[in-house]
Formats: C-alpha cells, structure tokens, sequence
C-alpha cells in the first residue's frame, strides 16, 4: 500500500463555499495520512465530512491527532458517518490546556444549547489520550509520533510524524516568529512533506500580529529553510478567492520551487 496524504478540508477560521471557493475549496482543516499501514487524522474540521471517501470496507478505526479544540478544528467530528457507527473507534490525542483533558475540551463545543449531545452521545469509540511529546505507535512500521507547542491563542500542537524513512510535518496555526523559528526549524528539518499555516497575504499578517497565523510569503520561506523537500501552505483565510489564492501561489512559488498551496481533495504520494 502506498503511504498518502490527502486534503480533506485546508480553509481556516470558518467553511466557506459558493463561486469563488470552488479550487481551493471551504471546508476547514482535516488530514488524513496513510503511513506505515495506519490511518492518521489530523484535525477534524468540517472536511471530516470526507472520510468516507478513504475508509477502506472493514476498516473500523483511526488515529485522530488534534492540533488544538478551536472549532473550526473539530466541528465536523459530530457529523461525520463513521462517528454514528457504534463499530467504528477514534484514538484522539490532544493536549491538556487550561486544566482540561481532550474529551472535555471538546464537551466544551459538543453540549446544549450549542449542540445536542456531547462525546459520550455519539456512537461510536472514543478512546482518549495526552498527546505525547515523542512516541512509538505500533503498526506495520513502528510510526514516531512527536509534537512541540507553536504560538496560537490558546495553544497549539505542531506535530510530526516519522515512519520508514518517510517524514511529514502539521504546523497550522502556528506564528512562526524570532523567539520560536529555530526550534520550530529543527523540528520540520528535512520533512518529505510540511503543511504550514499560511493564512494572510503579507499586508494582512503586520495588520494582525498576534492572531496565530502567518503569512503566505514567510510559510514558503520557512519551508525553504528546513529543508522540506514539499511545502503545502494551510488554512486558507475565508476571505480569499480562488482568485486571490492563485495570485499567492504565484507569489510562493517565486520563494521556493517546492512550494505550493493545498486544496481540498488533493492526494500526496510520500
């Protein structure tokens, strides 16, 4: 089997649809990753609506690594099919953050009056772990699960995943500033593949510091500098056109010839 990336959802803050998002797409973050025979998850936005397209007939479970709980992240994990089937078990790592373990961060979000029933209402497995700094998950290839805390309001997890030689790195909503760029370089160092917020254009980055995003132009720079053989940039600002987005593609790919922006329902080989 080969090991794949696929695009489910790389809008950021709020899904976006209607003429103009139809390329780049409007649902919000979700990852799948095919590596080392598991099957990956990272984030669950509303492009989690997707899974269904990737689940294989029998396959009865997933690895779901959430970056954070803001609900752009995680408001298609309520909806998606596989979470009505009592056969089907979601492994969900989070970090703890202020005070509250994974399930109770997103208890925040599932239960009335903003939703009709919490975690424990949904059918299917839901078994929950810390999300570990640096871990071997057994499989077909051991996979070495690591993360590092990005700069975010509220925090953030950037994560990295390595198996079999092969090596991909999540780093959305992630500031990548002076205090934090070397360590965060070292960590995506050399990736085979590197998926990285890149929301604003450059104007709309000095004009909101402090939001947890970066800007196009600085994403395929840093890409560039860790040497990541492939640069997606993520979580395209709601507001961007397909328009606007290919004219920033443009932009990137003038920085770093490995460099280009995801889309929703593009496929990865690694």
């Amino acid at each position: 089997m080969k090991d794949m990336l696929y695009v489910l959802g790389c809008r950021g803050s709020v899904p976006r649809s209607g003429a103009g998002f139809e390329k780049y797409g409007g649902a919000t973050s979700c990852y799948a990753l095919r590596l080392g025979g598991r099957l990956l998850l990272v984030d669950a936005g509303s492009g989690m609506l997707r899974l269904d397209e990737l689940l294989r007939p029998g396959e009865k479970e997933a690895d779901l690594f959430l970056t954070h709980a803001h609900a752009d992240h995680i408001l298609g994990l309520p909806m998606c099919r596989a979470a009505f089937d009592p056969t089907f078990c979601f492994h969900v790592y989070l970090k703890r953050r202020a005070g509250l373990d994974g399930k109770a961060q997103l208890n925040r979000f599932l239960q009335p009056p903003v939703w009709p029933v919490d975690v424990d209402g949904l059918a299917a497995r839901f078994v929950f772990s810390e999300l570990p700094e640096d871990a071997l998950l057994p499989g077909e290839a051991p996979l070495r699960a690591r993360s590092m805390e990005a700069v975010h309001p509220g925090g953030c997890s950037v994560l990295r995943f390595d198996c079999a030689g092969k090596s991909v790195v999540f780093a959305s909503d992630c500031s990548v500033l002076p205090g934090n760029e070397e360590a965060l370089c070292a960590f995506a160092r050399d990736a085979d593949l590197l998926l990285i917020d890149g929301q604003y254009s450059p104007s709309e980055a000095s004009a909101k510091h402090g939001f947890g995003h970066n800007s196009w132009s600085h994403a395929a720079a840093f890409g560039k500098a860790c040497g990541a053989k492939k640069t997606l940039l993520i979580h395209h600002d709601p507001y961007h056109t397909d328009e606007e987005l290919d004219k920033a593609a443009e932009e990137v790919r003038a920085i770093s010839e490995t460099a280009g922006l995801a889309y929703e329902g593009e496929t990865t080989e690694l």
